[in-house]
């Protein structure tokens, strides 16, 4: 648990192997409980360009909901998550995310 006035940007990977790569950081995966999620620069920035490969569906969905409530707390502009919907929308192939993204998107404008 980390307070909302703290940023936590450190993860041990040094268990990890040493060629092992990743490209950001999805806590909560299979959505077995709530957590509130914030995402460090480095892994929005991965989400808006590779969100599409990520295979599992409801991981994607986590994701969108998460980047959107980190807009919704003022963490992330709405021209970021703007640019976000425009590069993923065009590749999410679950008709339930899109039609989420684009209520929030018109929310938002």
């Amino acid at each position: 648990m980390v307070p909302d006035n703290e940023e936590f940007t450190s993860i041990d990977t040094s268990k990890l192997p040493a060629d092992f790569v990743f490209g950001a950081i999805n806590v909560n995966h299979g959505e077995h409980a709530y957590c509130k999620v914030r995402y460090d620069a480095n892994s929005v920035d991965w989400f808006k360009e590779n969100l599409h490969k990520v295979t599992h569906s409801l991981t994607r969905a986590a994701v969108w909901r998460n980047l959107w409530i980190l807009m919704l707390d003022k963490k992330m502009t709405s021209l970021q998550y703007m640019e976000f919907v425009k590069k993923q929308l065009i590749l999410e192939p679950v008709e339930q995310i899109i039609s989420s993204g684009l209520m929030n998107l018109s929310a938002l404008i």
